[in-house]
């Protein structure tokens, strides 16, 4: 059965200001794909708890897998780990291994008939990282606004945006750099586009006791050398010992290069100064984070990294590669005291970064990073800037609707073969081991 929750709405918004169509409307839909897989997901159930606070309706449309999805290990399912109330309700259409491991075609045709479900005429649907998500929404655009939003510099994304910028209604950019790159490759064929980091929830300061003479770092992210570059972190640790810095590292997540970063940490003799924390829930993270004096990032991309508005938000200060996001802030007033950036690969400089972050007393340093948070990296500050994006969308023109159930039905029969075949490698590969 899926899983729905009623919800109620208004037609002012909390502040009592006239908006256009969509605002005073103040419904608004996610569309989001089955697992809670990191700072997106993060911040979609955030920002839908934060809508759903100011007075907005809104739909969580999603599915909800009758069985355990190879992709999906121990994440949470965001079906559940939404939570409902009176102004936010959760939709969660059944689905089976054919939507994990069958075609794109189908799980977008999944989403759309979600969608049509759930979601009333003219209400905004803003998408998650998920292709199929985007197609699906992309389908019925001139039913519901499709706001698509870019969460990293990398051509994943600038493909989802240039895939559908024909019918997207606005794309939201977490960064200058993003922005600035799909403006040069959409040109005049681009939809509105806006710059709105996402926001985190920000807890109460807490009062951390250290050793200051102890400098303790922290990483945390999916364990993959691609885009994060953890091979990085034990040559950057290994030069702070040598140096004569008691440095420790907490590694907090996983990922498919686990094994290369414990024997580069071997090979620095440094494996006795490191935590391995796995992936820990959200209170957790932010504890770690809370009790750290500098994080570090030396991906090779990014978008605008939740992990670093947290650490600021922690009194944590960051170090990290000049990446998209990362570099918006540290240009901000407010960044001197919390905030490095050095040139990606470029362990050298980002030694002497942490240095020089180390050197600077704990109560400024912490004192800067909280106040950086709240001026730029709050959820409310985030969400302000999306209503008032919302206000400004046009209505849409009509429903350009047809054939949903025919189309849905050839969808399933031509991906259930796919799935099938899918299954069965797995099957012989899990036997043969």
């Amino acid at each position: 059965m899926a899983i729905s929750h009623d919800a109620t709405e208004r037609s002012t918004n909390s502040r009592g200001r006239d908006r256009g169509s969509a605002q005073m409307a103040r419904r608004l839909a996610f569309l989001c794909h089955p697992f809670h897989r990191g700072g997106v997901t993060q911040w979609m159930r955030d920002a839908a708890i934060e809508f759903a606070a100011r007075g907005w309706a809104v739909d969580f449309v999603t599915v909800a897998p009758r069985g355990p999805f190879v992709s999906g290990g121990s994440q949470p399912m965001m079906a559940r780990w939404v939570p409902s109330s009176e102004r936010l309700r959760v939709h969660a259409a059944p689905v089976g291994y054919e939507f994990e491991l069958g075609t794109e075609r189908y799980r977008a045709s999944v989403y759309r008939v979600g969608l049509l479900r759930a979601v009333g005429k003219g209400v905004p649907v803003i998408v998650s990282n998920d292709a199929a998500a985007w197609r699906g929404a992309a389908q019925i655009a001139g039913r519901n606004p499709l706001v698509g939003v870019l969460h990293a510099d990398e051509d994943y994304y600038y493909a989802l945006g240039e895939r559908h910028a024909d019918v997207a209604t606005a794309l939201v950019c977490v960064s200058h750099r993003i922005a600035n790159t799909v403006r040069a490759r959409l040109g005049k064929h681009a939809p509105q586009v806006a710059v709105i980091p996402c926001g985190v929830t920000l807890e109460a300061a807490r009062a951390v006791i250290g050793n200051a003479l102890d400098l303790k770092l922290a990483w945390v992210g999916r364990i993959e050398q691609r885009q994060k570059r953890v091979l990085d972190l034990p040559v950057m640790l290994g030069r702070l010992v040598a140096a004569g810095v008691h440095a420790t590292l907490a590694l907090i997540g996983d990922g498919p290069d686990r094994e290369a970063l414990r024997e580069a940490l071997d090979a620095e003799g440094v494996s006795s100064r490191v935590r391995w924390l796995g992936w820990l829930p959200g209170p957790g993270v932010r504890e770690e984070l809370a009790s750290a004096d500098v994080l570090l990032l030396p991906s090779a991309f990014e978008g605008m990294p939740l992990v670093v508005m947290e650490a600021l938000a922690e009194g944590c200060a960051v170090v990290s590669s000049r990446v998209s996001g990362v570099e918006d802030l540290a240009s901000h007033p407010l960044a001197a005291n919390c905030v490095w950036t050095h040139a990606a690969g470029d362990l050298d400089d980002a030694v002497t970064l942490v240095r020089r972050a180390s050197a600077v007393p704990p109560k400024h340093r912490r004192a800067a990073a909280r106040a950086l948070a709240e001026a730029v990296c709050s959820l409310p500050v985030c969400v302000d800037r999306y209503e008032e994006l919302l206000s400004t969308l046009a209505p849409v023109a009509g429903d350009r609707i047809s054939a949903v159930r025919l189309e849905h039905l050839m969808a399933s029969a031509l991906s259930v073969p796919v799935a099938l075949a899918r299954r069965a490698r797995l099957w012989l590969a899990r036997t043969s081991v």
